[in-house]
Parts: C-alpha cells; sequence; structure tokens
C-alpha cells in the first residue's frame, strides 16, 4: 500500500492518509467493541437495513472527514507550519477545522435535525471551540519540526 501511495502527487497524500488514519482509528475500536455492540443492535432492530445504511452513511462521512482533514492540510497547512513558533499548530487547526465540520454534519444526521444555514450560534460554537482544543493539540504531535521536538528533551540549565 505504501508504494501505492508514494505514487499518487504530493498533494494528495495527506488526504489518503489522513482518511487511512480514520479506517485506523475506528478499526481498532470497531473491531473489538463497536462491530459486537452494531451487530446486537441490528438483530435487536425493527428496521435493520435502515440502520445498517445509517451506519455505512456514518463510515463514508467519518472517512469524508480524514480525506478533507488532509487535503485542508496538503493545500494550507503545510505553508502554515512554515511560520515560526505558531506554525505547527496553525497547521494543525487549519486540518482539524474540516473535520468538525463534517462531525457537526453527522450531530445533526444522527438526531435528525435539519442543518441551519446560516449556522446556529451552538454549532458555530461548537466547532469553534472543538478546533480550537484538538488543533493545536494535533499541530503538536504531528507538524512540529524534529528540532522543535528534541528541545522538548533537553533539560533545564
Amino acid at each position: 500500500m505504501q508504494r501505492w501511495i508514494d505514487g499518487l502527487p504530493g498533494w494528495l497524500r495527506p488526504p489518503v492518509y489522513g482518511a487511512l488514519f480514520i479506517v485506523f482509528l475506528m478499526g481498532l475500536r470497531g473491531l473489538f467493541i463497536a462491530l459486537p455492540l452494531i451487530l446486537i443492535g441490528l438483530l435487536w432492530s425493527r428496521t435493520p437495513i435502515t440502520e445498517l445504511g445509517m451506519i455505512l452513511t456514518f463510515l463514508g462521512l467519518a472517512l469524508l472527514g480524514g480525506f478533507l482533514a488532509g487535503l485542508s492540510y496538503s493545500l494550507v497547512g503545510r505553508w502554515l507550519r512554515r511560520i515560526p513558533l505558531m506554525g505547527p499548530y496553525l497547521a494543525g487547526l487549519v486540518t482539524v477545522v474540516p473535520y468538525m465540520l463534517v462531525a457537526l454534519v453527522m450531530v445533526h444526521l444522527g438526531e435528525q435535525t435539519p442543518l441551519q444555514w446560516p449556522p446556529e450560534g451552538a454549532d458555530v460554537f461548537t466547532v469553534t471551540l472543538l478546533s480550537l482544543l484538538f488543533g493545536p493539540f494535533l499541530g503538536y504531535l504531528m507538524f512540529r519540526t524534529s528540532s522543535e521536538k528534541s528541545s522538548d528533551t533537553t533539560p533545564a540549565a
């Protein structure tokens, strides 16, 4: 698979990695926790086909969110990453926002409430808050240069 990804254009690699990251996270939790619960829920459901369709829709939306997050990094985040001091954190923020927007769609779909345009204040607040919490954290973990990471382990004088 790595050879296939390496053969993709440079701008397309982060979106593919973003989608694969979501598959990895869902796969770990899904295999041991969610899959048995989903199977039990489908067996007890009055409309198992509808429920299965909803599950597959959520899976597709999660993959789309990962893809869009990677695309956002590819198009904007990698350039922001070069800004001294704040670059990695801004890159993380820009990377997380599309996924948070897709998560908002998932919440409204799960609650069976329509999305509003312009968005409601609570939706804007939630997406903004979660992006501000998770974006810099992602930037800290993934987008710092090796010299920034090595300075974390240097003992204070």
